[in-house]
């Protein structure tokens, strides 16, 4: 491995590092990073991350990260200290890091739901946050999406981390969380209290819109996303016979691959090239796969023919992102669909999960996901053919005010050859 030589107050030695040897404490280094750069913990936890890894990271600039990430804590530190606080940095450093998580948080995001308000906040280019997604109990107290976060708890949001914005909405069951949102044109603060509450995923929707065209609409794939999707779409379609399907995958950060590839199934023909995945060592195309899960109904003959062959509309938006932007250009590359609404993230990495010896884990960009024919889409996004936006303020598949579904819908309308 070529290991560029550090440069400014940490200077290293490139051959040590490349050896795997500790830097001493006289090449400028903090002696609390020496030590944590010396344990076997640092050395086995960037050996693992390396065998997985899209990029080989660059050990001088780690150990750099590791001791900016010291200086930062007091003297009195433990080594425990020492070793979370460089772990943490690294985390947020960027590629191939995506972040590293505690054992407690890991823990904790194994519970069946969090608790907190039911939001979704995003950054804004000013600094601000954004509700891109309300739940019901928040939905309830009066919050809409589109709304920007102001405080909580009469904490400013502004300039906190994403983490430590999302940390202030969570909290113990039934308590009170005080926010301040602003609204539209109106930039006076107003005041909202939400009850916290265990929040679970968004659940799947099918449903029929009009006569014959059958809407479906999923935040996520994770488990229970086909079964689900399946059950909710036999039964809206069960009076009717659609001529035309809307797949909504707004806000869709995309899910666990072997569900992705499920997914695809009901929707294209098994083996059908889904993305494909560009690791270090090599590319490999992943399929449509339908392995039947115990208890669970396959579609009717009818059903399942609208779900492969009825023209199908695909809507995407900023937040469409990683397996979602690929299954929308697969369906477009491979069933002919159309993508309607607004250009998707381009944030698409495969991603892995690698523990280490300090009881926590990084997650890392393990591959870069291309389209089933080979495009691009990280940093580009799935092509889009008509371009209609949804306002903030306005919830997904409102079919008065959505303009993404109305697009889709008109599209449906036409004849087949305009499509």
């Amino acid at each position: 491995m070529k290991i560029a030589a550090a440069t400014g107050a940490c200077l290293l030695s490139a051959a040590a590092l490349a050896a795997g040897e500790a830097p001493s404490a006289a090449a400028g280094l903090d002696p609390r990073t020496d030590a944590v750069v010396a344990s076997s913990a640092w050395r086995s936890s960037i050996d693992k991350v390396n065998e997985s890894a899209l990029e080989l990271t660059d050990r001088t600039r780690l150990v750099a990260l590791c001791n900016d990430a010291v200086a930062a804590l007091p003297a009195t530190s433990t080594p425990r200290e020492d070793t979370y606080a460089c772990f943490r940095r690294l985390g947020a450093s960027g590629p191939p890091f995506v972040f590293y998580m505690s054992r407690e948080d890991w823990r904790a995001s194994f519970q069946p739901a969090a608790v907190g308000v039911g939001l979704a906040p995003m950054p804004e280019p000013g600094g601000g946050l954004r509700l891109v997604a309300v739940g019901p109990s928040a939905r309830e107290a009066g919050l809409r999406k589109g709304d920007e976060l102001v405080a909580v708890d009469g904490r400013p949001v502004a300039g906190l981390a994403m983490d430590d914005a999302v940390a202030l909405l969570r909290g113990d069951e039934f308590t009170a969380a005080h926010l301040s949102i602003r609204r539209g044109a109106d930039r006076a603060p107003q005041d909202v209290t939400v009850t916290r509450r265990k929040q679970g995923p968004e659940a799947p929707v099918a449903r029929m819109l009009g006569a014959d065209v059958l809407y479906l609409r999923m935040a996520a794939v994770d488990a229970r996303t086909v079964s689900t999707l399946l059950a909710l779409a036999a039964s809206a379609s069960e009076s009717s016979s659609p001529r035309g399907l809307v797949l909504d995958l707004r806000g869709n950060p995309g899910g666990v691959v072997p569900e992705l590839q499920r997914l695809a199934a009901c929707l294209m023909p098994v083996d059908t090239p889904l993305m494909v995945v560009r690791r270090r060592t090599g590319t490999e195309t992943l399929t449509a796969e339908s392995p039947r899960r115990a208890g669970e109904q396959p579609p009717s003959r009818a059903l399942d023919a609208v779900l492969k062959h009825a023209p199908l509309v695909v809507l995407v938006d900023h937040r469409t992102a990683s397996g979602a932007e690929a299954l929308a250009m697969a369906l477009r590359e491979r069933r002919g669909a159309r993508v309607h609404g607004e250009h998707s993230a381009g944030a698409a990495m495969l991603d892995a999960v690698v523990p280490v010896p300090s009881g926590g884990l990084f997650r890392i960009h393990q591959g870069e996901i291309l389209s089933s024919e080979g495009v691009p889409l990280n940093g580009r996004g799935a092509t889009v053919d008509v371009v209609a936006p949804i306002a903030d303020d306005v919830e997904y598949g409102d079919a008065e005010r959505d303009a993404g579904l109305q697009s889709a819908l008109a599209a449906l309308d036409r004849p087949a050859r305009a499509r």
